[in-house]
């Protein structure tokens, strides 16, 4: 605590308007991060401690990313791990993914997943989708046959209904 006494109210006032934008859990996140910090502990530091990462949410660097797609064959052979990889990769397109040049589809995807990355800081919420199952019970198409006798069917009903209403 003696260190704080020690410290002019100019210098408060100073790091009090120079951090008066940021919010709450951004100046929480800061002084986490500056249990850590070495170096001189300046404003301009304090202030990049402050700002929010993609490794503070658990999202891979992009390379990473891009690995997971490949390496899961797109997500068919295994989990992509965090919904940011998932939503890039779709934004990015599996099409192009698979059809564009190593350096031209890491450079789209790149792109693509740097924005769905802020999108996710930001706190837009991101679900996955639920896939529709298979239906237990598909329908084979009809036969010939089949059709004949329910077109049959139809025709007597329709005579059913025309002998009601005359």
């Amino acid at each position: 605590m003696g260190l704080l006494n020690s410290v002019s109210p100019e210098l408060y006032q100073s790091w009090a308007r120079n951090l008066a934008d940021l919010d709450e859990r951004s100046i929480k996140n800061g002084l986490k991060k500056a249990r850590d910090f070495k170096g001189f502990f300046t404003l301009p530091a304090f202030r990049e401690l402050c700002r929010f990462q993609p490794e503070d949410f658990g999202i891979p660097t992009c390379r990473d990313a891009y690995e997971i797609i490949y390496k899961t064959q797109f997500g068919k052979n295994g989990d992509l791990g965090h919904p940011v990889v998932l939503f890039a990769m779709r934004e990015c397109g599996t099409y192009e993914m698979q059809s564009l040049s190593e350096n031209e589809c890491y450079r789209r995807f790149e792109y693509y997943f740097d924005a769905v990355a802020k999108r996710f800081m930001n706190g837009e919420k991101m679900e996955i989708p639920v896939v529709q199952a298979i239906p237990a019970k598909v329908e084979r198409p009809r036969t010939e046959q089949e059709l004949e006798e329910l077109k049959k069917r139809n025709i007597e009903a329709m005579e059913q209904l025309k002998q009601l209403f005359k």
